[in-house]
């Protein structure tokens, strides 16, 4: 068995490597500069991880996904591998401390986030580390012209000096031809060694309905199929509302969003990863980092922002390789709201001008000060304040994000820094006697090590997770320990907040940058016109424009999804003598026919579009049809 065998059965307990994995970690393994392409859930992280550890020195990795590089810590941490993140706001003596124990505790990986990479401090720090491999991940996002550009990805080919011998791997989940150029060229990739993965899942039936009951559509979608389901919605009241509507209607559901408190977005998310909900309804903040095979239906109820992101998400069911469902259920007016409501929320150069400014005011902000400063931010009552829209400032404060002029943290939960004042032997005497707190304890001990040698923010969601413990018992638990001086304490809740760094400044120095906006709000247009496209052809097999957009050759019809459906349909007479036959009496709208007939949803909804398109039948304002 090869070292490389050996290592996968070691540390991930698997004899196999899927698809391009095994030659992209040989390919590291042999110097090469590498670019893998491989779709969500096809395991990319094996592709540095396990080289990581084969390696002399450091794994520098690269995320601007911070919930995700905390995930991957704590996983490796699991299988017994050390691993460091590095992200926020750190005290200067603290990031010394960190990278020292990076540096000679034998850590394998190192996770930055890209922000991180501009300060001086990190850099002296990164020069003097044994990197031996820089890890690119979510590397769309040095393009422009992949979504959710971030500047701070440029500064990348820089480090690069420090390890010059290092090769590096770039990876993502999906990127258009012209993003992969961009990637290689933005990166200084040296002859890369190139590993993409077919966009076409054979296991995935794509399924694109128009229709008007949605609430209707989804209910019947999961009273069939009884497994565990995505359902992405476009905002948070649209979460809870269609959770609740669910729950009503006898599918068990939770909601899923950034607004909610970190302790009940985790209880929420494993409710649903127990299978304890059968559904969790979730904006496109949910599903980073989520590892859950048995993902059997992902439905879009509003329409996605991209292709991109569109792919990245149905990727999030089937991947135990069973028969999965991602279903997309648009109405004729979504399309025509989506792009009002998408255009109205993007602001122009302007309005992020106006925006910037106006925080300062706010925060009453001198001139040439305020870099460093952190503050609390209500966005609704900022925008009222100024009598702005909430939505285009939202939108304003997460570009001067992305170029790097403010940090914008968008999610409510609580912080706990800790460090145990006592030897280990005392927190074990303590655990032994007080039985209610060791499985919290043995959590803490568990994904903190280094707790008694400094003080350390802890994960609180895994450990309550692990424990099972509340997070108000959590920091009961820690007030007590701090009463009893066995640990120090700083608790403390954090919601929205904004930390600018950069002086207040006049504002000719952001206008090189907000012109980038100007491109950035094209793009997205774009991207929003060729979702609209893709939901409303009725002509064209689901995967082959799925793949067509990647510019990956798909000559085959896929068989299964609606348009393939519909198609079979058309050859097949007898549904549409049925439905002809049920409009003679009267007009009826779609779940009056489907009740009638006892017909499977996607054959009635790909009969009537064959009918529409024949002109036997004509849909009406009260979206019933009639019989011409």
């Amino acid at each position: 068995m090869s070292v490389v065998s050996q290592t996968l059965l070691k540390y991930w307990n698997k004899t196999s490597f899927r698809e391009n994995q095994r030659e992209a970690i040989e390919s590291v393994l042999d110097g090469n500069d590498t670019l893998v392409f491989m779709a969500t859930g096809g395991g990319k992280s094996l592709c540095y991880q396990l080289p990581a550890l084969l390696l002399n020195g450091i794994t520098l990795v690269v995320s601007p996904l911070v919930s995700l590089m905390q995930d991957q810590v704590n996983s490796l941490s699991d299988k017994g591998i050390k691993a460091m993140q590095i992200s926020g706001s750190i005290p200067k003596s603290e990031l010394t401390r960190m990278f020292d124990n990076c540096r000679f505790g034998n850590y394998k990986l190192l996770y930055l986030s890209p922000e991180k990479l501009s300060n001086e401090e990190v850099r002296r720090h990164l020069a003097q580390l044994p990197i031996s491999l820089i890890v690119v991940d979510e590397a769309h996002c040095i393009s422009q012209w992949g979504h959710d550009f971030r500047p701070a990805f440029l500064e990348i080919p820089e480090i690069r000096a420090y390890a010059p011998q290092a090769p590096l791997i770039a990876l993502t989940a999906t990127a258009t031809p012209r993003v992969k150029a961009d990637i290689s060229e933005k990166l200084r990739l040296k002859n890369p060694k190139l590993f993409t993965s077919s966009v076409f899942r054979s296991n995935l039936n794509i399924i694109v309905w128009e229709c008007e009951d949605k609430l209707y559509r989804i209910v019947q979608i999961l009273k069939k199929y009884r497994g565990s389901a995505i359902i992405y919605v476009r905002n948070r009241r649209a979460c809870t509302e269609f959770s609740a509507a669910l729950e009503q209607l006898g599918v068990t559901a939770t909601a899923y969003h950034g607004g909610m408190p970190e302790n009940q977005r985790i209880e929420n998310a494993a409710l649903w990863t127990d299978n304890k909900k059968q559904a969790i309804v979730a904006t496109s903040a949910f599903g980073m980092g989520i590892d859950k095979p048995d993902v059997q239906s992902v439905i879009h109820v509003h329409l996605p922002d991209s292709m991109e992101s569109y792919y990245q998400e149905i990727g999030r069911a089937g991947r135990d390789g069973n028969e999965a469902f991602a279903v997309m259920l648009y109405g004729a007016a979504d399309i025509h709201r989506v792009k009002a409501q998408f255009l109205a929320s993007l602001p122009d150069e302007a309005f992020v001008k106006l925006v910037y400014d106006n925080l300062h005011r706010y925060f009453v902000i001198a001139e040439g000060s305020g870099a460093g400063e952190i503050y609390g931010l209500d966005v609704d009552a900022f925008a009222d304040k100024y009598q702005l829209a909430s939505i285009k400032v939202f939108h304003s404060l997460r570009f001067l994000d992305r170029m790097q002029y403010i940090q914008f943290d968008m999610q409510t939960r609580t912080e706990i820094q800790a460090h145990f004042k006592v030897e280990s032997r005392e927190v074990l005497r303590y655990m032994s006697v007080h039985h209610a707190a060791a499985a919290a304890l043995e959590a803490i001990l568990r994904l903190h090590p280094g707790i008694f040698e400094g003080s350390v923010k802890l994960n609180v969601a895994k450990i309550c997770r692990l424990s099972k413990t509340s997070e108000a018992d959590l920091i009961a638990l820690c007030t007590k320990l701090s009463e009893l001086s066995i640990m120090e304490t700083l608790i403390r809740s954090k919601s929205c907040s904004v930390r600018l760094l950069r002086n207040r400044d006049s504002l000719h120095h952001i206008n090189a940058v907000v012109k980038s906006l100007r491109a950035e709000n094209e793009y997205k247009t774009q991207a929003i016109d060729q979702v609209i496209r893709f939901a409303a052809d009725k002509t064209i097999c689901k995967q082959q424009a799925l793949a067509t957009y990647f510019e990956e050759p798909l000559t085959e019809n896929c068989g299964k999804c609606s348009v393939c459906r519909g198609k079979r349909v058309a050859e097949k007479p007898d549904v549409s003598k049925e439905i002809l036959k049920a409009l003679e009496e009267r007009s009826k709208s779609s779940r009056d026919l489907e009740q009638e007939l006892q017909v499977e949803s996607v054959d009635l909804i790909a009969t009537v579009q064959h009918l529409l398109e024949r002109e036997l039948i004509e849909i009406q304002a009260d979206n019933t049809y009639r019989k011409l």
